[in-house]
């Protein structure tokens, strides 16, 4: 790949050259590949490319449903894109120990590395003073969620006062057999005034209909944002929040 240069860019094709314009705003040109698809999928010395590929489509997949699972705490606040969440779950996957290159698999692989894995701009684990106590009952077809032994919430410096906090509580089931799938669970607690120690919102408990499944991994997660109060109304502050993989 080659940066093009001078005062005239070009996009398009010109033989086996095609010249494009990146998301970046620079303009590049590179040769076309002269390797057939067929020789691709089937010549021994692309076994490698062959394994990074599945095993790297995999981690993508499975990325995007955790996303998609956190999405309604993430948005507006989210500091961990999918490329770099899907390549901390790639480092999961090539953990497995059983299964040979290209068959790896997540749920075989120390998926804990990613407990506590902070996905927005506040550092959650940190204003909550500490995690809830996680614990999965019914053979993972509940989780509950107990906050009951945190005190006061670390209030972050904001330009805005902050004057209340909303804690979210996620489960999201990661399957891995014919094909993946994302079941995903998640609870709102009330708005609490940030003067309210943690321990006042209890527990929860969330539950699947079904238990889960030997090659199913159960991720958890807790989310937090702020309010503020004016009037009787509440307006949530858009800079500031997280998101924190925990108890997987």
């Amino acid at each position: 790949m080659a940066r093009q240069s001078g005062p005239i860019k070009f996009e398009g094709s010109m033989g086996n050259v095609t010249f494009y314009k990146h998301k970046n705003g620079n303009y590049y040109a590179r040769q076309k590949s002269q390797i057939s698809k067929k020789r691709f999928k089937n010549a021994p010395e692309f076994e490698g490319s062959r394994c990074a590929g599945y095993e790297f489509g995999r981690a993508s997949h499975i990325s995007r449903l955790i996303r998609h699972g956190l999405v309604s705490n993430l948005n507006g606040i989210e500091k961990l894109g999918h490329s770099k969440l899907t390549g901390i779950i790639r480092k999961v996957i090539q953990s497995d120990p059983i299964s040979g290159r290209g068959k790896r698999k997540f749920y075989l692989g120390n998926y804990r590395i990613m407990d506590g894995l902070e996905l927005g701009k506040d550092s959650v684990l940190s204003i909550l003073g500490g995690k809830p106590l996680i614990s999965l009952l019914d053979s993972g077809k509940k989780v509950n969620f107990d906050f009951s032994h945190l005190g006061l919430i670390q209030v972050p410096k904001m330009d805005s006062p902050i004057t209340h906090y909303s804690i979210s509580i996620f489960v999201v089931k990661i399957g891995e057999d014919s094909e993946i799938t994302g079941e995903k669970l998640e609870y709102a607690f009330p708005l609490a005034n940030v003067n309210q120690p943690i321990s006042g919102i209890g527990s929860q408990m969330l539950e699947y209909i079904e238990v889960k499944d030997e090659n199913q991994v159960i991720l958890t997660a807790i989310g937090i944002r702020f309010y503020q109060e004016v009037n009787g109304r509440y307006f949530i502050l858009q800079e500031n929040g997280g998101v924190v993989i925990s108890g997987v």
